[in-house]
């Protein structure tokens, strides 16, 4: 990770990183819109490579997600889940934070709520992010 100008270094400088410093943002932040088949939420999943997608509204605004355990858990009580959308399947209302919080805060949020990633959104639900598990404890904020 690039140390920003005027940022202290070392254990000091990692606790006042904020959530937008080290989340994915782009082509890297998986997502599809509420419409899309569960076949192709499966594919962008695999793409993200982090256990998870954001499901958005025409407006690009957070409305779930779909996780590997809501695709286990829909595949176990449905005969023809492939045929079924985002918005059908999706866990409504998923955890998201500011990017303009502290990553340590993110971290003390997922294990409270114990889930790996946490979706980054503007004021108005947008989705501008998502930061993993796995990139808070690289930060070795502990």
């Amino acid at each position: 990770m690039k140390r920003r100008p005027g940022r202290p270094g070392g254990r000091l400088g990692k606790r006042l990183l904020k959530v937008r410093d080290v989340m994915h943002t782009g082509d890297d932040v998986p997502w599809v819109a509420t419409s899309a088949l569960i076949r192709d939420s499966i594919c962008e999943m695999s793409r993200g490579k982090l256990g998870i997608t954001a499901v958005t509204d025409a407006r690009g605004r957070l409305v779930g997600c779909l996780s590997d355990g809501d695709l286990r858990r829909l595949l176990e009580r449905d005969a023809e889940p492939l045929d079924r959308t985002a918005g059908d399947c999706m866990t409504p209302g998923p955890r998201a934070i500011d990017g303009g919080a502290l990553a340590s805060s993110a971290l003390k949020l997922m294990e409270e709520h114990r889930v790996t990633a946490l979706f980054v959104c503007d004021a108005e639900g947008r989705l501008e992010g998502v930061v993993h598990l796995h990139d808070l404890w690289r930060l070795e904020l502990f």
